[in-house]
C-alpha cells in the first residue's frame, strides 16, 4: 500500500479479483504481492485498489527474467504454507 501521503498512486485501479485474473494467479497471490511490495495499491473505503501500472510493471519484469515468476510466486505460496502452520 501507498505508504505515506507523498506516495501517490495513479489511474487505473483494479480490484484485488481483477489483479489476479489479469496476472492469472489466485488473490491469495495477490495479497502477497502486496505484502512484500512488489504490487502498489490504496484502500478506499473497505476495498483494496491495485494500480494498474504496478501490474504492467510486474509483468515486464516478469517477461524479462520468467524465473522471477516462479520464484515470486514459490515465496508466495511458502509465506502462506507458513502462515497457515502458525495458526494451528
Amino acid at each position: 500500500m501507498a505508504s505515506s501521503d507523498t506516495d501517490f498512486v495513479s489511474l487505473p485501479l483494479l480490484t484485488v479479483s481483477e489483479t489476479a485474473k489479469y496476472l492469472g494467479v489466485s488473490r491469495k497471490i495477490v495479497y502477497q504481492l502486496l505484502e512484500f511490495g512488489d504490487i502498489r495499491a490504496v484502500k478506499r473505503k473497505g476495498a483494496v485498489l491495485i494500480e494498474k501500472a504496478s501490474i504492467e510493471t510486474l509483468n515486464l519484469a516478469l517477461e524479462i527474467a520468467p524465473e522471477n515468476k516462479i520464484a515470486r510466486l514459490s515465496r508466495a505460496s511458502a509465506y502462506m504454507k507458513l502462515n497457515r502452520y502458525r495458526c494451528l
